[in-house]
């Protein structure tokens, strides 16, 4: 499956092993054909910081990805190969293969000799249509997990007052562009409105509450680059259909999910979405959350992804902190989490990838 800057490689495998190869390239690269059960080829367009050099295969960074990271910007034509996929088999490896193009052009099959149906798996996804597991596979039981151990956040900025960060952006975005915050952020929750959704949920901390007493989620541009600010109905709504989907799953592994979460602290690897993570922003499957947990890093702020869930460290202490780092990033021009360049203007905050790596 291609789309813009995003290629997503089934496998076929929920657990075990997975043999990766990736090369570039200036022209197209030697593949031998016959080594291959399935090759296809399509095009990818990069940003100028590749976006290739994020992974969700592990919460081990693979330095193989490196490599990644030194493509230019532009149209890359993309050649996937894959042996292994048949339900028969349990030696999956693929072959990752760029180089730079200046054409667009759609997904093209070169070989198909094995029974993989992308198109019917993708129909079906979920567990229970997923490949049977490895012979042999080792599947821990509860006896077996420990707690997980917490996490230090990716961002070094200390906890502060919220109200005066939220003050302080209030006073940056009007004072360069008046007509901005309207077009950012809704009007405040009601204090009863903030006290109904944390009786739906789980116990808060103060921050958050304090969060939506500032708005009631995002308006027509984006605050938070990437995401859109969820008002409360919003993020009840996404909370309940994401503790349904994530419970159905968990269930499927009785105790194994549950041994893993319980009583662990704010900030450890949760592995899946729980109860205890209260969406604050989303788009696409991709949310930022406040983990409610106990511990010192109560209300840390942890990017959740579909693919990924949270298998990243937190990326703040607290709301708070998240506030300063966008403050500074619009107040100094200076990229928000490493990833995104603030464009503000009469016209309004745009967001953009950063001009330089």
């Amino acid at each position: 499956m291609k789309g813009n800057e995003n290629a997503h490689i089934w496998v076929g495998w929920t657990h075990g092993f997975i043999r990766l190869g990736i090369e570039t390239a200036s022209t197209a690269p030697i593949i031998d054909v016959d080594e291959w059960e399935t090759i296809d080829e399509g095009v990818i367009e990069l940003g100028p910081v590749a976006a290739l050099t994020r992974t969700t295969l592990s919460p081990i960074r693979p330095p193989e990805l490196d490599l990644l990271a030194s493509l230019p910007a532009g149209l890359h034509r993309i050649r996937v190969a894959a042996r292994g996929r048949d339900d028969n088999s349990n030696d999956v490896a693929i072959l990752i293969q760029l180089w730079p193009t200046s054409e667009r052009t759609s997904v093209t099959e070169i070989k198909h000799d094995d029974g993989f149906d992308v198109r019917e798996y993708e129909r079906n996804f979920s567990r229970r249509r997923r490949h049977p597991d490895p012979d042999g596979l080792v599947v821990a039981t509860p006896s077996d997990v420990s707690v997980a151990a917490p996490r230090t956040p990716a961002s070094p900025t200390a906890p502060t007052s919220l109200a005066g960060q939220w003050e302080r952006l209030h006073e940056v975005i009007g004072g360069q562009s008046p007509v901005a915050w309207g077009d950012l952020v809704n009007r405040p929750a009601l204090p009863q409105s903030i006290a109904d959704a944390e009786q739906r949920t789980l116990a808060w901390p103060p921050e958050l509450r304090e969060w939506f007493a500032l708005h009631n989620g995002g308006g027509s541009a984006d605050l938070l680059p990437g995401t859109s600010l969820l008002s409360l109905d919003q993020m009840l709504e996404v909370h309940a259909m994401e503790s349904e989907v994530w419970g159905e799953l968990a269930e499927e592994n009785a105790g194994i999910a549950s041994a893993i979460t319980e009583d662990a602290p704010a900030s450890s690897e949760a592995g899946q979405f729980i109860p205890a993570f209260i969406p604050i922003a989303e788009r696409d499957g991709t949310m930022l959350v406040c983990d409610t947990r106990p511990g010192p890093l109560h209300g840390c702020v942890t990017e959740f992804g579909k693919d990924t869930a949270d298998s990243y460290p937190p990326t703040w202490a607290s709301l708070s902190a998240m506030l300063t780092d966008l403050t500074t990033s619009i107040a100094t021009g200076s990229p928000f989490n490493a990833q995104y360049q603030p464009e503000l203007g009469p016209s309004g905050l745009n967001w953009v990838w950063p001009t330089t790596r």
